[in-house]
C-alpha cells in the first residue's frame, strides 16, 4: 500500500465519527446482503403452509357421481399441493327444485363451488358463474379447442372464455332388434332414411282393427301429447324432431349473429351485398325444400294413415318399453338407453347403428351432455379479500380441479366407468377401436350438434305444443311451425 493511502487511512479511521459511520455503513450492507441470500425463501415457507391448509369443494351433481369420479378426485389428490383437498359430490335430483335451490343459494352468496348444467344452459345460468382462467395460460386455449369435439366447444365458451368442463357427449343413434330384422329378411340397418322406408312394409305388422300395430317398425311421427289423457309416447321426441332439421340443413339458431334462424330457408348469398341471408317461412305457400319445414313433414308422416311411411301412432305404448318388450325394431335413442335394456331384458338381441341421415354430405345427429362450472361466489370472494389466502386458495383450486377433470387421463377414466362417448378426440379414437356398442356413439359425438335454448323447458314445450295444435286441433302443418317459430323467437326476446 503505497506511503499516502496508508496515512489518509490512518487519519481517517483516528476520527471517532468517521469509525462510527463507516460501522453504520457496514452493517446496511451486511443486512441487505442477507435479505437477498435468505430473503427469497419466505414466500417459499409460506406457500408450503398455505398448501397444507386443508379445503373442501362442494360439487352438485345430477348424473354420474361418486363411482364415476373417485378415482380421478384421488389422482387429482396427489398432485403436489393438493394433499388436503376434498372434493364433496352431493348428488341431487335433476329438475325444476335442483335449478332453484341452485340460484336460491348462489343469490344469498352460498352454494356449492362446482355445478353441473346441461349443455344448452350456459346462456341461462352464466351470470351465476365464473371462468376456468386456468385455460388462458399462453396457448392452453387454443389447445383446449383443438383436443374436444366441436359441441363441447361451442358449449362451454364465451367471448374466449372456458366456463364449463364436459367429461362425455351423449347423442342419439339408431337401435335395432336383430330378431325381428333377420325375420323380416333384412340383413342390415339402414344407412339412410330412404333405405328404412324400402324396410317398413316388411317390419310394420296391424292387429285385426287394423287401427293399432302389434309390432312397429319405428317409433316417429307423435309428440307430447300430455293432455287430454293422451300420453307422450315417443322418448326424446324433442331431440329427434331437431336432429331431423340439421339433417336438412338448417338451424335454430346462427351463433355467428346470435339471432334466431328456426324456420329460414337455407343460406344464399346476396348478389348486391354479398351477405349471407336467408327467406323466412311462409305458412301460406311452404317450401318444400325449407329445412324445418321438411323435417317436420318427414316426421309426422311417421303417424299419418295415408303416407306409405305410416308406423306408429297415438295408441301405441311407450317406445321405450315396445323395444324392450321385442315389439319396435328400431328406436332412436341415446347411449345411456342400454342400461335400461340390459336391466329389464337381457337376452334381447339388439345391436346399435348410425343414425339414418337425409343427405350424406350432412351428417348430423343431436348431441346432449352435463358440464361443470364454478359458482361466481368464488371469485367475488376472492376479489373483495385479495389478502385472504384461504378464499384465494379456494378459487384457485377449484379452477385447477376442473381444469384437471378435462385432461385425457381423467376423461378416460370417467368414460370407462360410465361407458358414455367421450367429449375428447383423442379418447375417442381410442373408444372407436373397442366396444361396438359404444362405437357409434363415439363417432356420433363428432358430429353432434344442439341449438340454443334461453329456456330448456319452455322451448322443449314448443314442439310439444307443435305437434298437439296439428294432430289434435287440426291446425295444418304449416300453420302450426309458424306458432312454434314465434314461439321460440318470443322466448329469445324475453329472457
Amino acid at each position: 500500500m503505497p506511503a499516502q493511502l496508508s496515512e489518509t487511512l490512518q487519519n481517517f479511521f483516528s476520527n471517532r465519527r468517521n469509525v462510527i459511520i463507516t460501522a453504520v455503513i457496514g452493517s446496511l450492507l451486511m443486512i441487505m446482503l442477507l435479505f437477498v441470500i435468505f430473503g427469497g425463501q419466505k414466500p417459499a415457507a409460506q406457500k408450503i403452509v398455505e398448501d397444507n391448509t386443508p379445503i373442501t369443494l362442494t360439487w352438485w351433481k345430477q348424473f354420474y357421481g361418486t363411482a364415476e369420479y373417485a378415482e380421478i378426485i384421488e389422482d387429482f389428490k396427489k398432485l403436489p399441493g393438493n394433499q388436503g383437498i376434498t372434493v364433496n359430490i352431493i348428488t341431487k335430483k335433476y329438475g325444476d327444485e335442483y335449478y332453484r335451490n341452485l340460484i336460491e343459494d348462489i343469490a344469498a352468496n352460498t352454494g356449492p363451488d362446482i355445478f353441473s348444467i346441461r349443455n344448452d344452459e350456459l346462456p341461462q345460468y352464466q351470470k351465476f358463474m365464473t371462468s376456468i382462467d386456468t385455460f388462458q395460460g399462453p396457448g392452453k386455449f387454443i389447445t383446449y379447442k383443438s383436443e374436444f369435439v366441436p359441441l363441447v366447444v361451442r358449449s362451454t365458451i364465451d367471448r374466449d372464455r372456458v366456463y364449463a368442463v364436459a367429461s362425455y357427449v351423449d347423442n342419439l343413434q339408431l337401435y335395432y332388434n336383430e330378431s325381428l330384422l333377420s325375420q323380416s329378411g333384412i340383413s342390415l340397418p339402414p344407412k339412410t332414411w330412404l333405405e328404412l322406408r324400402q324396410q317398413l312394409p316388411s317390419l310394420n305388422i296391424k292387429d285385426s282393427t287394423g287401427t293399432k300395430f302389434k309390432q312397429s317398425a319405428i317409433s316417429l311421427g307423435t309428440g307430447g301429447f300430455d293432455r287430454d289423457g293422451i300420453a307422450n309416447n315417443i322418448n326424446r321426441y324433442q331431440d329427434i324432431i331437431p336432429a331431423l332439421i340439421f339433417q336438412s340443413g338448417g338451424q335454430l339458431f346462427d351463433f355467428g349473429t346470435n339471432k334466431s334462424v328456426f324456420g329460414q330457408g337455407k343460406n344464399t348469398k346476396d348478389v348486391k351485398t354479398g351477405l349471407a341471408t336467408s327467406d323466412a317461412f311462409n305458412p301460406d305457400a311452404p317450401d318444400t325444400d325449407n329445412p324445418a319445414y321438411r323435417a317436420l313433414k318427414f316426421y309426422a308422416e311417421f303417424a299419418d294413415p295415408q303416407s306409405n311411411k305410416y308406423s306408429w301412432n297415438a295408441l301405441n305404448s311407450n317406445n321405450v318399453d315396445e323395444f324392450i318388450e321385442g315389439k319396435l325394431a328400431y328406436i332412436i335413442h341415446y347411449s345411456y338407453y342400454q342400461d335400461q335394456i340390459n336391466q329389464r331384458n337381457d337376452r334381447l338381441k339388439y345391436k346399435i347403428a348410425d343414425l339414418p341421415q337425409l343427405d350424406s354430405a350432412i351428417k348430423k345427429t343431436y348431441g346432449s351432455f352435463f358440464m361443470d362450472g364454478l359458482n361466481k361466489k368464488l371469485a367475488t370472494d376472492a376479489d373483495a379479500s385479495p389478502k385472504d389466502t384461504l378464499k384465494q386458495k379456494r378459487l384457485r383450486k377449484s379452477q385447477e380441479f376442473l381444469e384437471y377433470l378435462s385432461q385425457k387421463s381423467a376423461v378416460e377414466k370417467f368414460t370407462n366407468k360410465a361407458h358414455l362417448p367421450s367429449s375428447r378426440k383423442d379418447v375417442i379414437s381410442s373408444q372407436i377401436a373397442g366396444d361396438e356398442k359404444i362405437l357409434p356413439f363415439a363417432l356420433g359425438a363428432l358430429y353432434a350438434d344442439n341449438y340454443f335454448k334461453s329456456n330448456p323447458k319452455k322451448v322443449e314445450k314448443i314442439w310439444s305444443d307443435l305437434f298437439y295444435r296439428y294432430q289434435f286441433e287440426n291446425l295444418s302443418l304449416p300453420k302450426a311451425l309458424e306458432k312454434a317459430i314465434a314461439e321460440y323467437n318470443s322466448l329469445l326476446n324475453v329472457n
